[in-house]
């Protein structure tokens, strides 16, 4: 009995090894131009290139028009905090 469960441990941490091993990461896109950042500041998903709010007189990208709107409605310094963690 105590064979089988060593077994079948043995056996989970390999389909647990193998199933991580396969996954891809995603390679990080270029900022669209005159794009501030590349990824969205709220998802951290690739900007869509079309939604983008402006920010001391650049382009700031998101994923969508929730993620823009968040940061429309935030205020300058919580705006600057987002664009610094996701900026180029």
């Amino acid at each position: 009995m105590r064979m089988k469960q060593v077994a079948s441990c043995c056996l989970v941490s390999c389909l647990i090894a193998i199933v991580g091993c396969s996954s891809t990461t995603k390679t990080s896109q270029p900022a669209a131009a005159g794009m501030l950042n590349s990824k969205c500041p709220y998802s951290m998903h690739d900007i869509d290139g079309k939604t983008t709010s402006d920010f001391n007189g650049q382009k700031v990208g998101f994923c969508c028009a929730d993620c823009k709107g968040k940061f429309d409605k935030a205020d300058a310094k919580a705006q600057a905090d987002l664009v610094g963690k996701v900026k180029n």
